[in-house]
């Protein structure tokens, strides 16, 4: 360590112009970096996932890309033939989109599905220009929601909450580095330190985004962990730099003992972040796998950052760490002094003095706030927690109070029986009775909701995309009551997975597969 620390003394000006030009090739790939990220969650290989793709790929349907026409006030025919009108304009409006049939939610109220080949984030740009084409349909009012319209107009609500949290955490931050390193020097370091290493990571992620997919929060991650990380390693080496300048004039001198010590201790510690975060590589979703290649590379690149950019950068400021004070010199001699009148040397002496008395104490204290841990109940996500203060939120209440929450993520059975007009087969015919019947017995299911080839004409079923362009391929649709997220609607997957399909009796031939948003939470 000694060695390279002199090594990095001799040669700082050429590590800090290494780091400059790193930060600003990363800076520039960052500023690309957008396009290359995704909000897509899959799961290779499970059912839902592979139900999905036969859908895309038969059918030119995404579910997670399909929106809802919502209409209250609807009492006649003229009203109810607007209503189609506008979801059939909507539909037009996307390419390859499809509107589904008007349906009846409640008095007065009426929905129809939008379906899109396109997945949900760019599906949601598209929500202005769907808004402008359904108009405002004389006698009644309408919603346009779905996933892809609650993701566009609750984007603008998140992103002033973040806005806004940021407006009073950053000040907050900057108080609590004021008063921890002291000075203006001081608090360069953490700075300077997590403005070269953010970029240079998402330089980094902007390299892997061409290979593999990544998350949008691949870019949060690296941004949390980074700073964190400049703070904290910048706070242990500074601090002990300056105990070292408090009792040793050569400033290389006091760097080598800094860098043995504490500089030891950031590489260790990077190396056991980094370990942890990478262990999410080897999970099986593209989603946690790219987050964990975007933690993994934030500690990497700060412990190269810790052993050559730190010390660069010490050595080159030397004695003015500790210039342009902020707090008062005595709390800065008292931070640097090692005497044994200090709190913490009391509290250690203590600690040594009775080990298992404060064991047992501190232990204890952990244990009772772990206790209401045990009475934790988590679901997967769903639409419980949006502000009903947008038109595609107060589109989902009128559901929800008419259908409930489910009627946005249908369960979707897709049938493919491998052979051209195979769906309208006697056998696959029959099957599909027995399913739906089989659903409608299910309290948790809205018999409204069901939507299935053999009860409707052909050429019905075809632009609902319930039967795709060659009869191949079909689907049957039913709603549950309960949201996608919630252990209702996971507990009504499985019962269609192990009890409904196996009884409809499809024929051996075609292959069965449960997808929509509710199994793929299950998968997920």
């Amino acid at each position: 360590m000694t060695r390279w620390v002199d090594f990095v003394i001799a040669h700082r000006k050429r590590v800090l112009a290494a780091w400059l030009a790193l930060f600003l090739l990363g800076g520039v790939a960052a500023s690309n970096l957008g396009g290359l990220l995704s909000n897509r969650f899959s799961v290779p290989g499970a059912e839902s996932e592979r139900g999905l793709n036969l859908l895309k790929q038969r059918m030119g349907e995404r579910s997670d890309g399909a929106f809802t026409l919502v209409a209250t006030g609807v009492g006649t025919r003229a009203e109810r033939a607007a209503v189609q009108s506008a979801a059939g304009r909507a539909a037009r409006a996307v390419r390859g989109g499809k509107a589904g049939p008007l349906l009846t939610a409640g008095r007065g109220v009426v929905y129809a599905q939008i379906a899109t080949p396109l997945e949900n984030q760019d599906a949601s740009e598209l929500t202005p220009r769907l808004r402008r084409v359904i108009a405002h349909p004389a006698g009644v009012t309408t919603y346009l929601s779905g996933y892809p319209a609650i993701n566009f107009d609750t984007q603008k609500i998140f992103s002033q909450d973040l806005g806004r949290g940021e407006a009073i955490a950053v000040p907050i931050a900057l108080i609590v580095l004021a008063f921890m390193f002291g000075t203006a020097g001081g608090i360069a370091v953490p700075l300077v330190f997590a403005a070269i290493t953010i970029p240079t990571t998402l330089g980094l992620v902007w390299i892997f985004a061409h290979v593999m997919d990544m998350a949008i929060y691949v870019t949060n991650i690296v941004a949390l962990i980074g700073f964190a990380i400049a703070v904290d390693y910048s706070m242990l080496v500074v601090f002990r730099f300056r105990e070292e300048l408090a009792h040793e004039d050569d400033v290389p001198t006091a760097l080598r003992t800094t860098m043995m010590t504490a500089g030891r201790a950031t590489l260790f510690s990077g190396l056991t972040v980094a370990v942890g975060l990478a262990l999410l590589v080897f999970m099986p979703l593209p989603f946690m796998r790219s987050m964990g290649v975007g933690g993994l590379l934030v500690p990497l690149i700060s412990i190269a950052a810790s052993a050559t950019l730190l010390p660069a950068l010490l050595s080159l400021m030397g004695q003015r760490v500790n210039r342009w004070r902020i707090v008062p010199r005595r709390v800065l001699e008292r931070r640097a002094a090692t005497d044994t009148t200090g709190f913490w040397h009391r509290l250690a002496t203590s600690i040594m003095r009775r080990p298992v008395l404060f064991f047992c104490a501190a232990g204890g204290l952990m244990l009772a706030l772990a206790v209401p841990a045990f009475g934790l109940h988590v679901t997967g996500g769903d639409n419980r927690g949006v502000p009903l203060t947008t038109e595609s939120t107060q589109g989902l209440h009128v559901l929800e109070t008419t259908l409930g929450p489910g009627a946005l993520a249908p369960h979707q059975i897709v049938v493919d029986t491998h052979r051209p007009g195979g769906a309208s087969g006697p056998a696959v015919v029959a099957a599909q009775r027995r399913l739906v019947a089989a659903l409608r017995r299910d309290r948790e299911i809205e018999p409204g909701t069901i939507a299935a080839p053999a009860f409707v004409p052909l050429t019905q079923a075809r632009q609902a995309n319930l039967v795709d362009g060659d009869g191949r391929v079909l689907q049957v649709r039913a709603a549950g009551h309960s949201d996608a997220g919630t252990n209702a609607a996971m507990d009504l997957v499985r019962r269609i997975r192990d009890r409904y399909i196996p009884a409809a009796r499809f024929p051996s031939s075609s292959e069965v597969l449960l997808s929509g948003a509710p199994a793929f939470g299950v998968d997920f």
